[in-house]
């Protein structure tokens, strides 16, 4: 049974597709749609090297259609050649016919009756005894016979001369046509939260500006609608054609500036104040709130504690708590679990079993539940009843962030909410300027300061000291 949908990892698919052993996968010619989720990890050198396979077969199932512009170049490549091939020896369709007439005729007879001795004349086709006996005879009979016809010489061109041989090989090619499949025109989706262009492109987008000069170059005539990663994936995964780009993740100028902007643009100075203050920041869910705690690193421990004992929101329901390393998830979980906290570790070295029992204890909105993870967690987990994550280390990178914080306030309408907490140190200072400034705008240099009650934290500093 061919199943409507197919989901599955790069790794497991292409197993799969290699065994041959599943005829849905053995033909992927009427695939209709192909969806790229998380596409910015996807194609990140090294983590998915099968990928490339998967798509090469489709592309080889279901070949992608053809681009105008390359087909226009090859027309008028053709094009110029055409006098020149026809002026080549042993070109097929090219050859020259020649009338019998009645020389020609008295040539064929001399050359018969001297058994092809004769020096004076030479016959300029191939004849063979067949041809020659119906010669004969229709000369004889004065052009009367009725039995047998000379066959009279006719131009044709290449395709009337394929046609006519596979009509005399019994028809093969009709029958083949026939039983060929009509194509099918496959969409490709590509989807991730991080998946972004660069500002200057999403503003042409915005302002349906999408087309660029055309190059005088003729493989560059059409003009290119996307860049950067979205641009390498769609090549990578074979897809031409018409692009269109549906942007969710809220690319917009910051409100100030949009706002000097607007006014600068009634006094004809909009491409200046443009060019200094045109920033864009990314705006994420409305229910999500994003704080920050700032400590040294050996005092993280009792402020991780501390907030999620003493205060409302790191109390009122499941957590989730992420680390840069999977020694870090094991020494805090290690910790946590010491000072008396419901807590369980995932991490990529965990067996699947454990994972999952991991994963259905947050799943439980009124439940205590708190869970230290890597950034294995940090994609792919649709838990709604997650209220807070805490950035134990502050992530490497702005897309980790996004996808850590995007572990809550998950859906929409008024129980979409949740609370980002990270906790900083000196050292990680730089990588965290350049969150906030990626999802506040670059004036910003912080985010909401959580502050806790000096003498609990202190209870927690004691405690945290002897675990």
């Amino acid at each position: 049974m061919r199943p409507p949908i197919l989901v599955a990892t790069p790794g497991r698919l292409w197993e799969l597709m290699s065994s041959k052993e599943y005829s849905h996968l053995n033909d992927l010619s009427q695939l209709r749609f192909l969806v790229i989720d998380e596409a910015d990890r996807m194609i990140k050198q090294g983590n998915f090297p099968q990928l490339q396979q998967i798509f090469d077969v489709i592309n080889e199932a279901n070949p992608p259609p053809e681009d105008p512009a390359d087909l226009e170049d090859e027309s008028s490549d053709d094009d110029d050649d055409d006098d020149r091939l026809k002026g080549l020896t042993g070109v097929r369709g090219e050859a020259k016919l020649v009338m019998l007439d009645d020389s020609i005729l008295d040539a064929i007879e001399r050359e018969r009756n001297s058994g092809g001795k004769s020096a004076g004349t030479e016959i300029p086709i191939m004849l063979d005894d067949s041809i020659l006996d119906a010669i004969e005879r229709e000369r004889n009979s004065g052009g009367k016979s009725a039995g047998t016809e000379i066959p009279k010489p006719m131009e044709m061109d290449d395709d009337e001369f394929e046609q006519q041989q596979q009509q005399l090989l019994g028809g093969e090619s009709d029958s083949e046509s026939e039983e060929e499949v009509a194509s099918v025109h496959r969409q490709t989706f590509v989807y991730s939260a991080t998946l972004t262009l660069p500002p200057s492109m999403h503003d042409l987008i915005k302002k349906g500006i999408t087309k660029r000069k055309p190059s005088k170059k003729k493989k560059n005539r059409h003009p290119t609608t996307v860049d950067g990663a979205i641009a390498e994936i769609l090549e990578v995964a074979g897809a031409r054609g018409e692009t269109k780009i549906v942007n969710l993740s809220n690319m917009i100028p910051e409100g100030k500036k949009k706002a000097k902007q607007q006014d600068a643009a009634k006094k004809g100075n909009a491409k200046k104040v443009a060019d200094e203050s045109a920033t864009f920041a990314t705006r994420l869910p409305a229910g999500l709130t994003l704080g920050e705690i700032r400590c040294a690193q050996r005092h993280k421990d009792s402020h991780l504690y501390a907030y999620l004992v003493t205060t409302r929101q790191g109390s009122s329901g499941p957590c989730l708590v992420f680390c840069n390393s999977i020694a870090a998830v094991r020494r805090v979980g290690e910790t946590l679990k010491t000072l008396g906290l419901p807590v369980k570790m995932l991490h990529a070295q965990m067996p699947q079993k454990s994972r999952m029992g991991a994963l259905e204890s947050l799943r439980t909105s009124n439940s205590r539940s708190i869970v230290v993870a890597s950034d294995v967690a940090a994609r792919g987990l649709d838990i709604t009843s997650v209220t807070t994550v805490v950035h134990y280390d502050v992530a490497r990178v702005v897309d980790t962030f996004i996808h850590r914080a995007g572990r809550t306030a998950r859906g929409v309408g008024e129980k979409a909410v949740g609370t980002s907490i990270s906790l900083v140190a000196p050292a990680e200072e730089r990588e965290h300027q350049k969150i906030c400034e990626a999802v506040q705008g670059k004036e910003s240099k912080s985010l909401e300061q959580v502050n806790i009650d000096g003498r609990l934290l202190n209870e927690a500093r004691e405690r945290v000291a002897l675990a």
